[in-house]
């Protein structure tokens, strides 16, 4: 009879697996195939006079396997005349593609664009060379540097800008986009293969653990979690109506807050500062909503323990419920934040596509990264009460080293760049503004990041939680 029962269990479990892993082959797909790639226009600085027949040319690393878009800063020296301008693309001194730009469709006011009619094959590292020849003098617009709306930034990509062969300073105002192809896809199938076979091997240990009576981890953790799933769920209820008890406007909060605070960096930022971020309602709710369940969990799953010390001296239950009951109390709140997430991308014209469908995976790292932070901090401030000063410090600092409310271009490029691209922040907030940005899906590495945080967090937290929780009652 339990062989009977394990097997059905198996059978829906693999049937799960199955449905998820081709839901999400469909979701990566053409993202993990490809993306799309851009390399960002130089800001305005000087004008360049190009007469009949002269050749213009920049060099450039294009970085990207095929050219979709090109945009040319470019206009007739007088308005209204007639002529046309040839723009010419080449690798290795061979023509990869040609365009006749018309003055007449040039735009006076900005920059032309040039749409392929079919992508045009690049080689990534090598150099291309922009070659604009006129048949009637042309001005263009140069500058050396990228403006971000607080400072100017150099830009390394670029090549030389020349003029009939003579060396001229600074660079054409242009911007490139185009796609990169990923071996992404390559890889998915071992990998689901080797996660399937992994999941089986767990399944079936548990179960013979289980038959013959033998303990483990894992079987004592599955047992914990069916036995107390009532409780931990009253837990979060409790601690979800108390956050809110006498406001007035209760639950709402949850969605509000982030709102207020999009609201208030939007008028700092595109006023004062002047932010050129993309869309930068939705670029800052989405970093305020990660940042802001990230505080809420970790700071009250710090006060877990010392919390609820009068229920842990009298009634035995498993401790890490109380720092994962109020993780997931958070969670709650962090879907009411969500909704208002969706809706600011609605009205700001953000794409809605089926990248969205990778919300639910990246939550589920990011709640087990601040669970497993929580762990610790419980553990540790029994100890240390001084913990919870140290770490209002350290939720501010992060604050300040994570691209929440400014872009990180503005950031010098060094060494100590890889420290703040390893900042797990940083990779779920990256994560998530690919999806709710660009409408992509994010890169395996960026998948691959938030997992190895999410695992080692909560290995670690279980390790301290799990060394010290016998001490607890000796120290409340």
């Amino acid at each position: 009879m339990q062989h009977q029962v394990f097997l059905k269990r198996l059978l829906a479990g693999f049937l799960i697996f199955v449905c998820a892993v081709l839901l999400f082959y469909w979701v990566v797909h053409d993202d993990w195939s490809e993306t799309r790639v851009s390399l960002s226009s130089v800001s305005r600085g000087d004008i360049l006079t190009g007469q009949a027949g002269t050749e213009i040319t920049q060099q450039v690393t294009p970085g990207m396997n095929a050219l979709t878009r090109f945009q040319l800063d470019i206009h007739p020296f007088e308005s209204g005349s007639e002529g046309n301008a040839v723009i010419r693309f080449l690798q290795a001194d061979q023509l990869l593609n040609e365009q006749t730009l018309p003055f007449s469709s040039m735009n006076p006011d900005g920059s032309t664009v040039l749409v392929m009619d079919t992508p045009v094959a690049l080689t990534p590292d090598a150099d291309l060379t922009i070659r604009v020849i006129p048949d009637a003098p042309v001005l263009l617009w140069k500058g050396n540097s990228q403006n971000t709306g607080r400072i100017d930034i150099p830009v390394d990509s670029l090549g030389d800008l020349t003029m009939d062969g003579t060396l001229l300073t600074g660079n054409l105002v242009f911007a490139m986009d185009g796609v990169s192809y990923l071996r992404g896809m390559q890889y998915f199938w071992p990998v689901m293969l080797g996660i399937g076979a992994v999941l089986l091997g767990l399944a079936l240990y548990v179960h013979h653990c289980s038959v013959t009576g033998r303990t483990s981890l894992m079987l004592r953790m599955l047992q914990t979690a069916a036995k107390y799933r009532y409780l931990l769920k009253t837990l979060v209820s409790r601690d979800f109506k108390i956050k809110y008890r006498a406001s007035l406007l209760g639950f709402v909060w949850s969605g509000l807050h982030p709102l207020m605070m999009m609201a208030l960096y939007y008028v700092v930022f595109s006023t004062i500062f002047r932010s050129s971020i993309h869309n930068f309602p939705v670029y800052l709710i989405t970093g305020i909503v990660i940042y802001n369940y990230f505080g809420d969990s970790t700071t009250l799953g710090m006060q877990a323990i010392i919390g609820n010390a009068g229920l842990i001296n009298k009634v035995y239950l498993p401790k890490y419920i109380y720092p994962l009951s109020k993780t997931i109390s958070s969670a709650v709140n962090l879907a009411i934040s969500l909704i208002v997430l969706l809706l600011v991308m609605l009205f700001s014209g953000a794409p809605f596509t089926k990248a969205l469908l990778l919300f639910p995976v990246f939550l589920v790292l990011l709640i087990l990264f601040c669970s497993g932070l929580a762990m610790c901090l419980s553990s540790w401030i029994v100890f240390f009460r001084d913990i919870q000063f140290l770490w209002s410090v350290a939720l501010t600092a992060w604050n300040f080293f994570t691209p929440i409310f400014y872009d990180e271009s503005i950031l010098p490029v060094g060494w100590w760049t890889v420290f703040f691209h390893a900042n797990p922040l940083y990779q779920f907030i990256t994560a998530m503004r690919k999806i709710t940005l660009d409408g992509l899906a994010p890169l395996p590495s960026s998948l691959l990041f938030c997992a190895l945080w999410a695992v080692i967090s909560m290995a670690l937290g279980l390790f301290v939680f799990r060394r010290h929780q016998n001490q607890f009652v000796l120290h409340l």
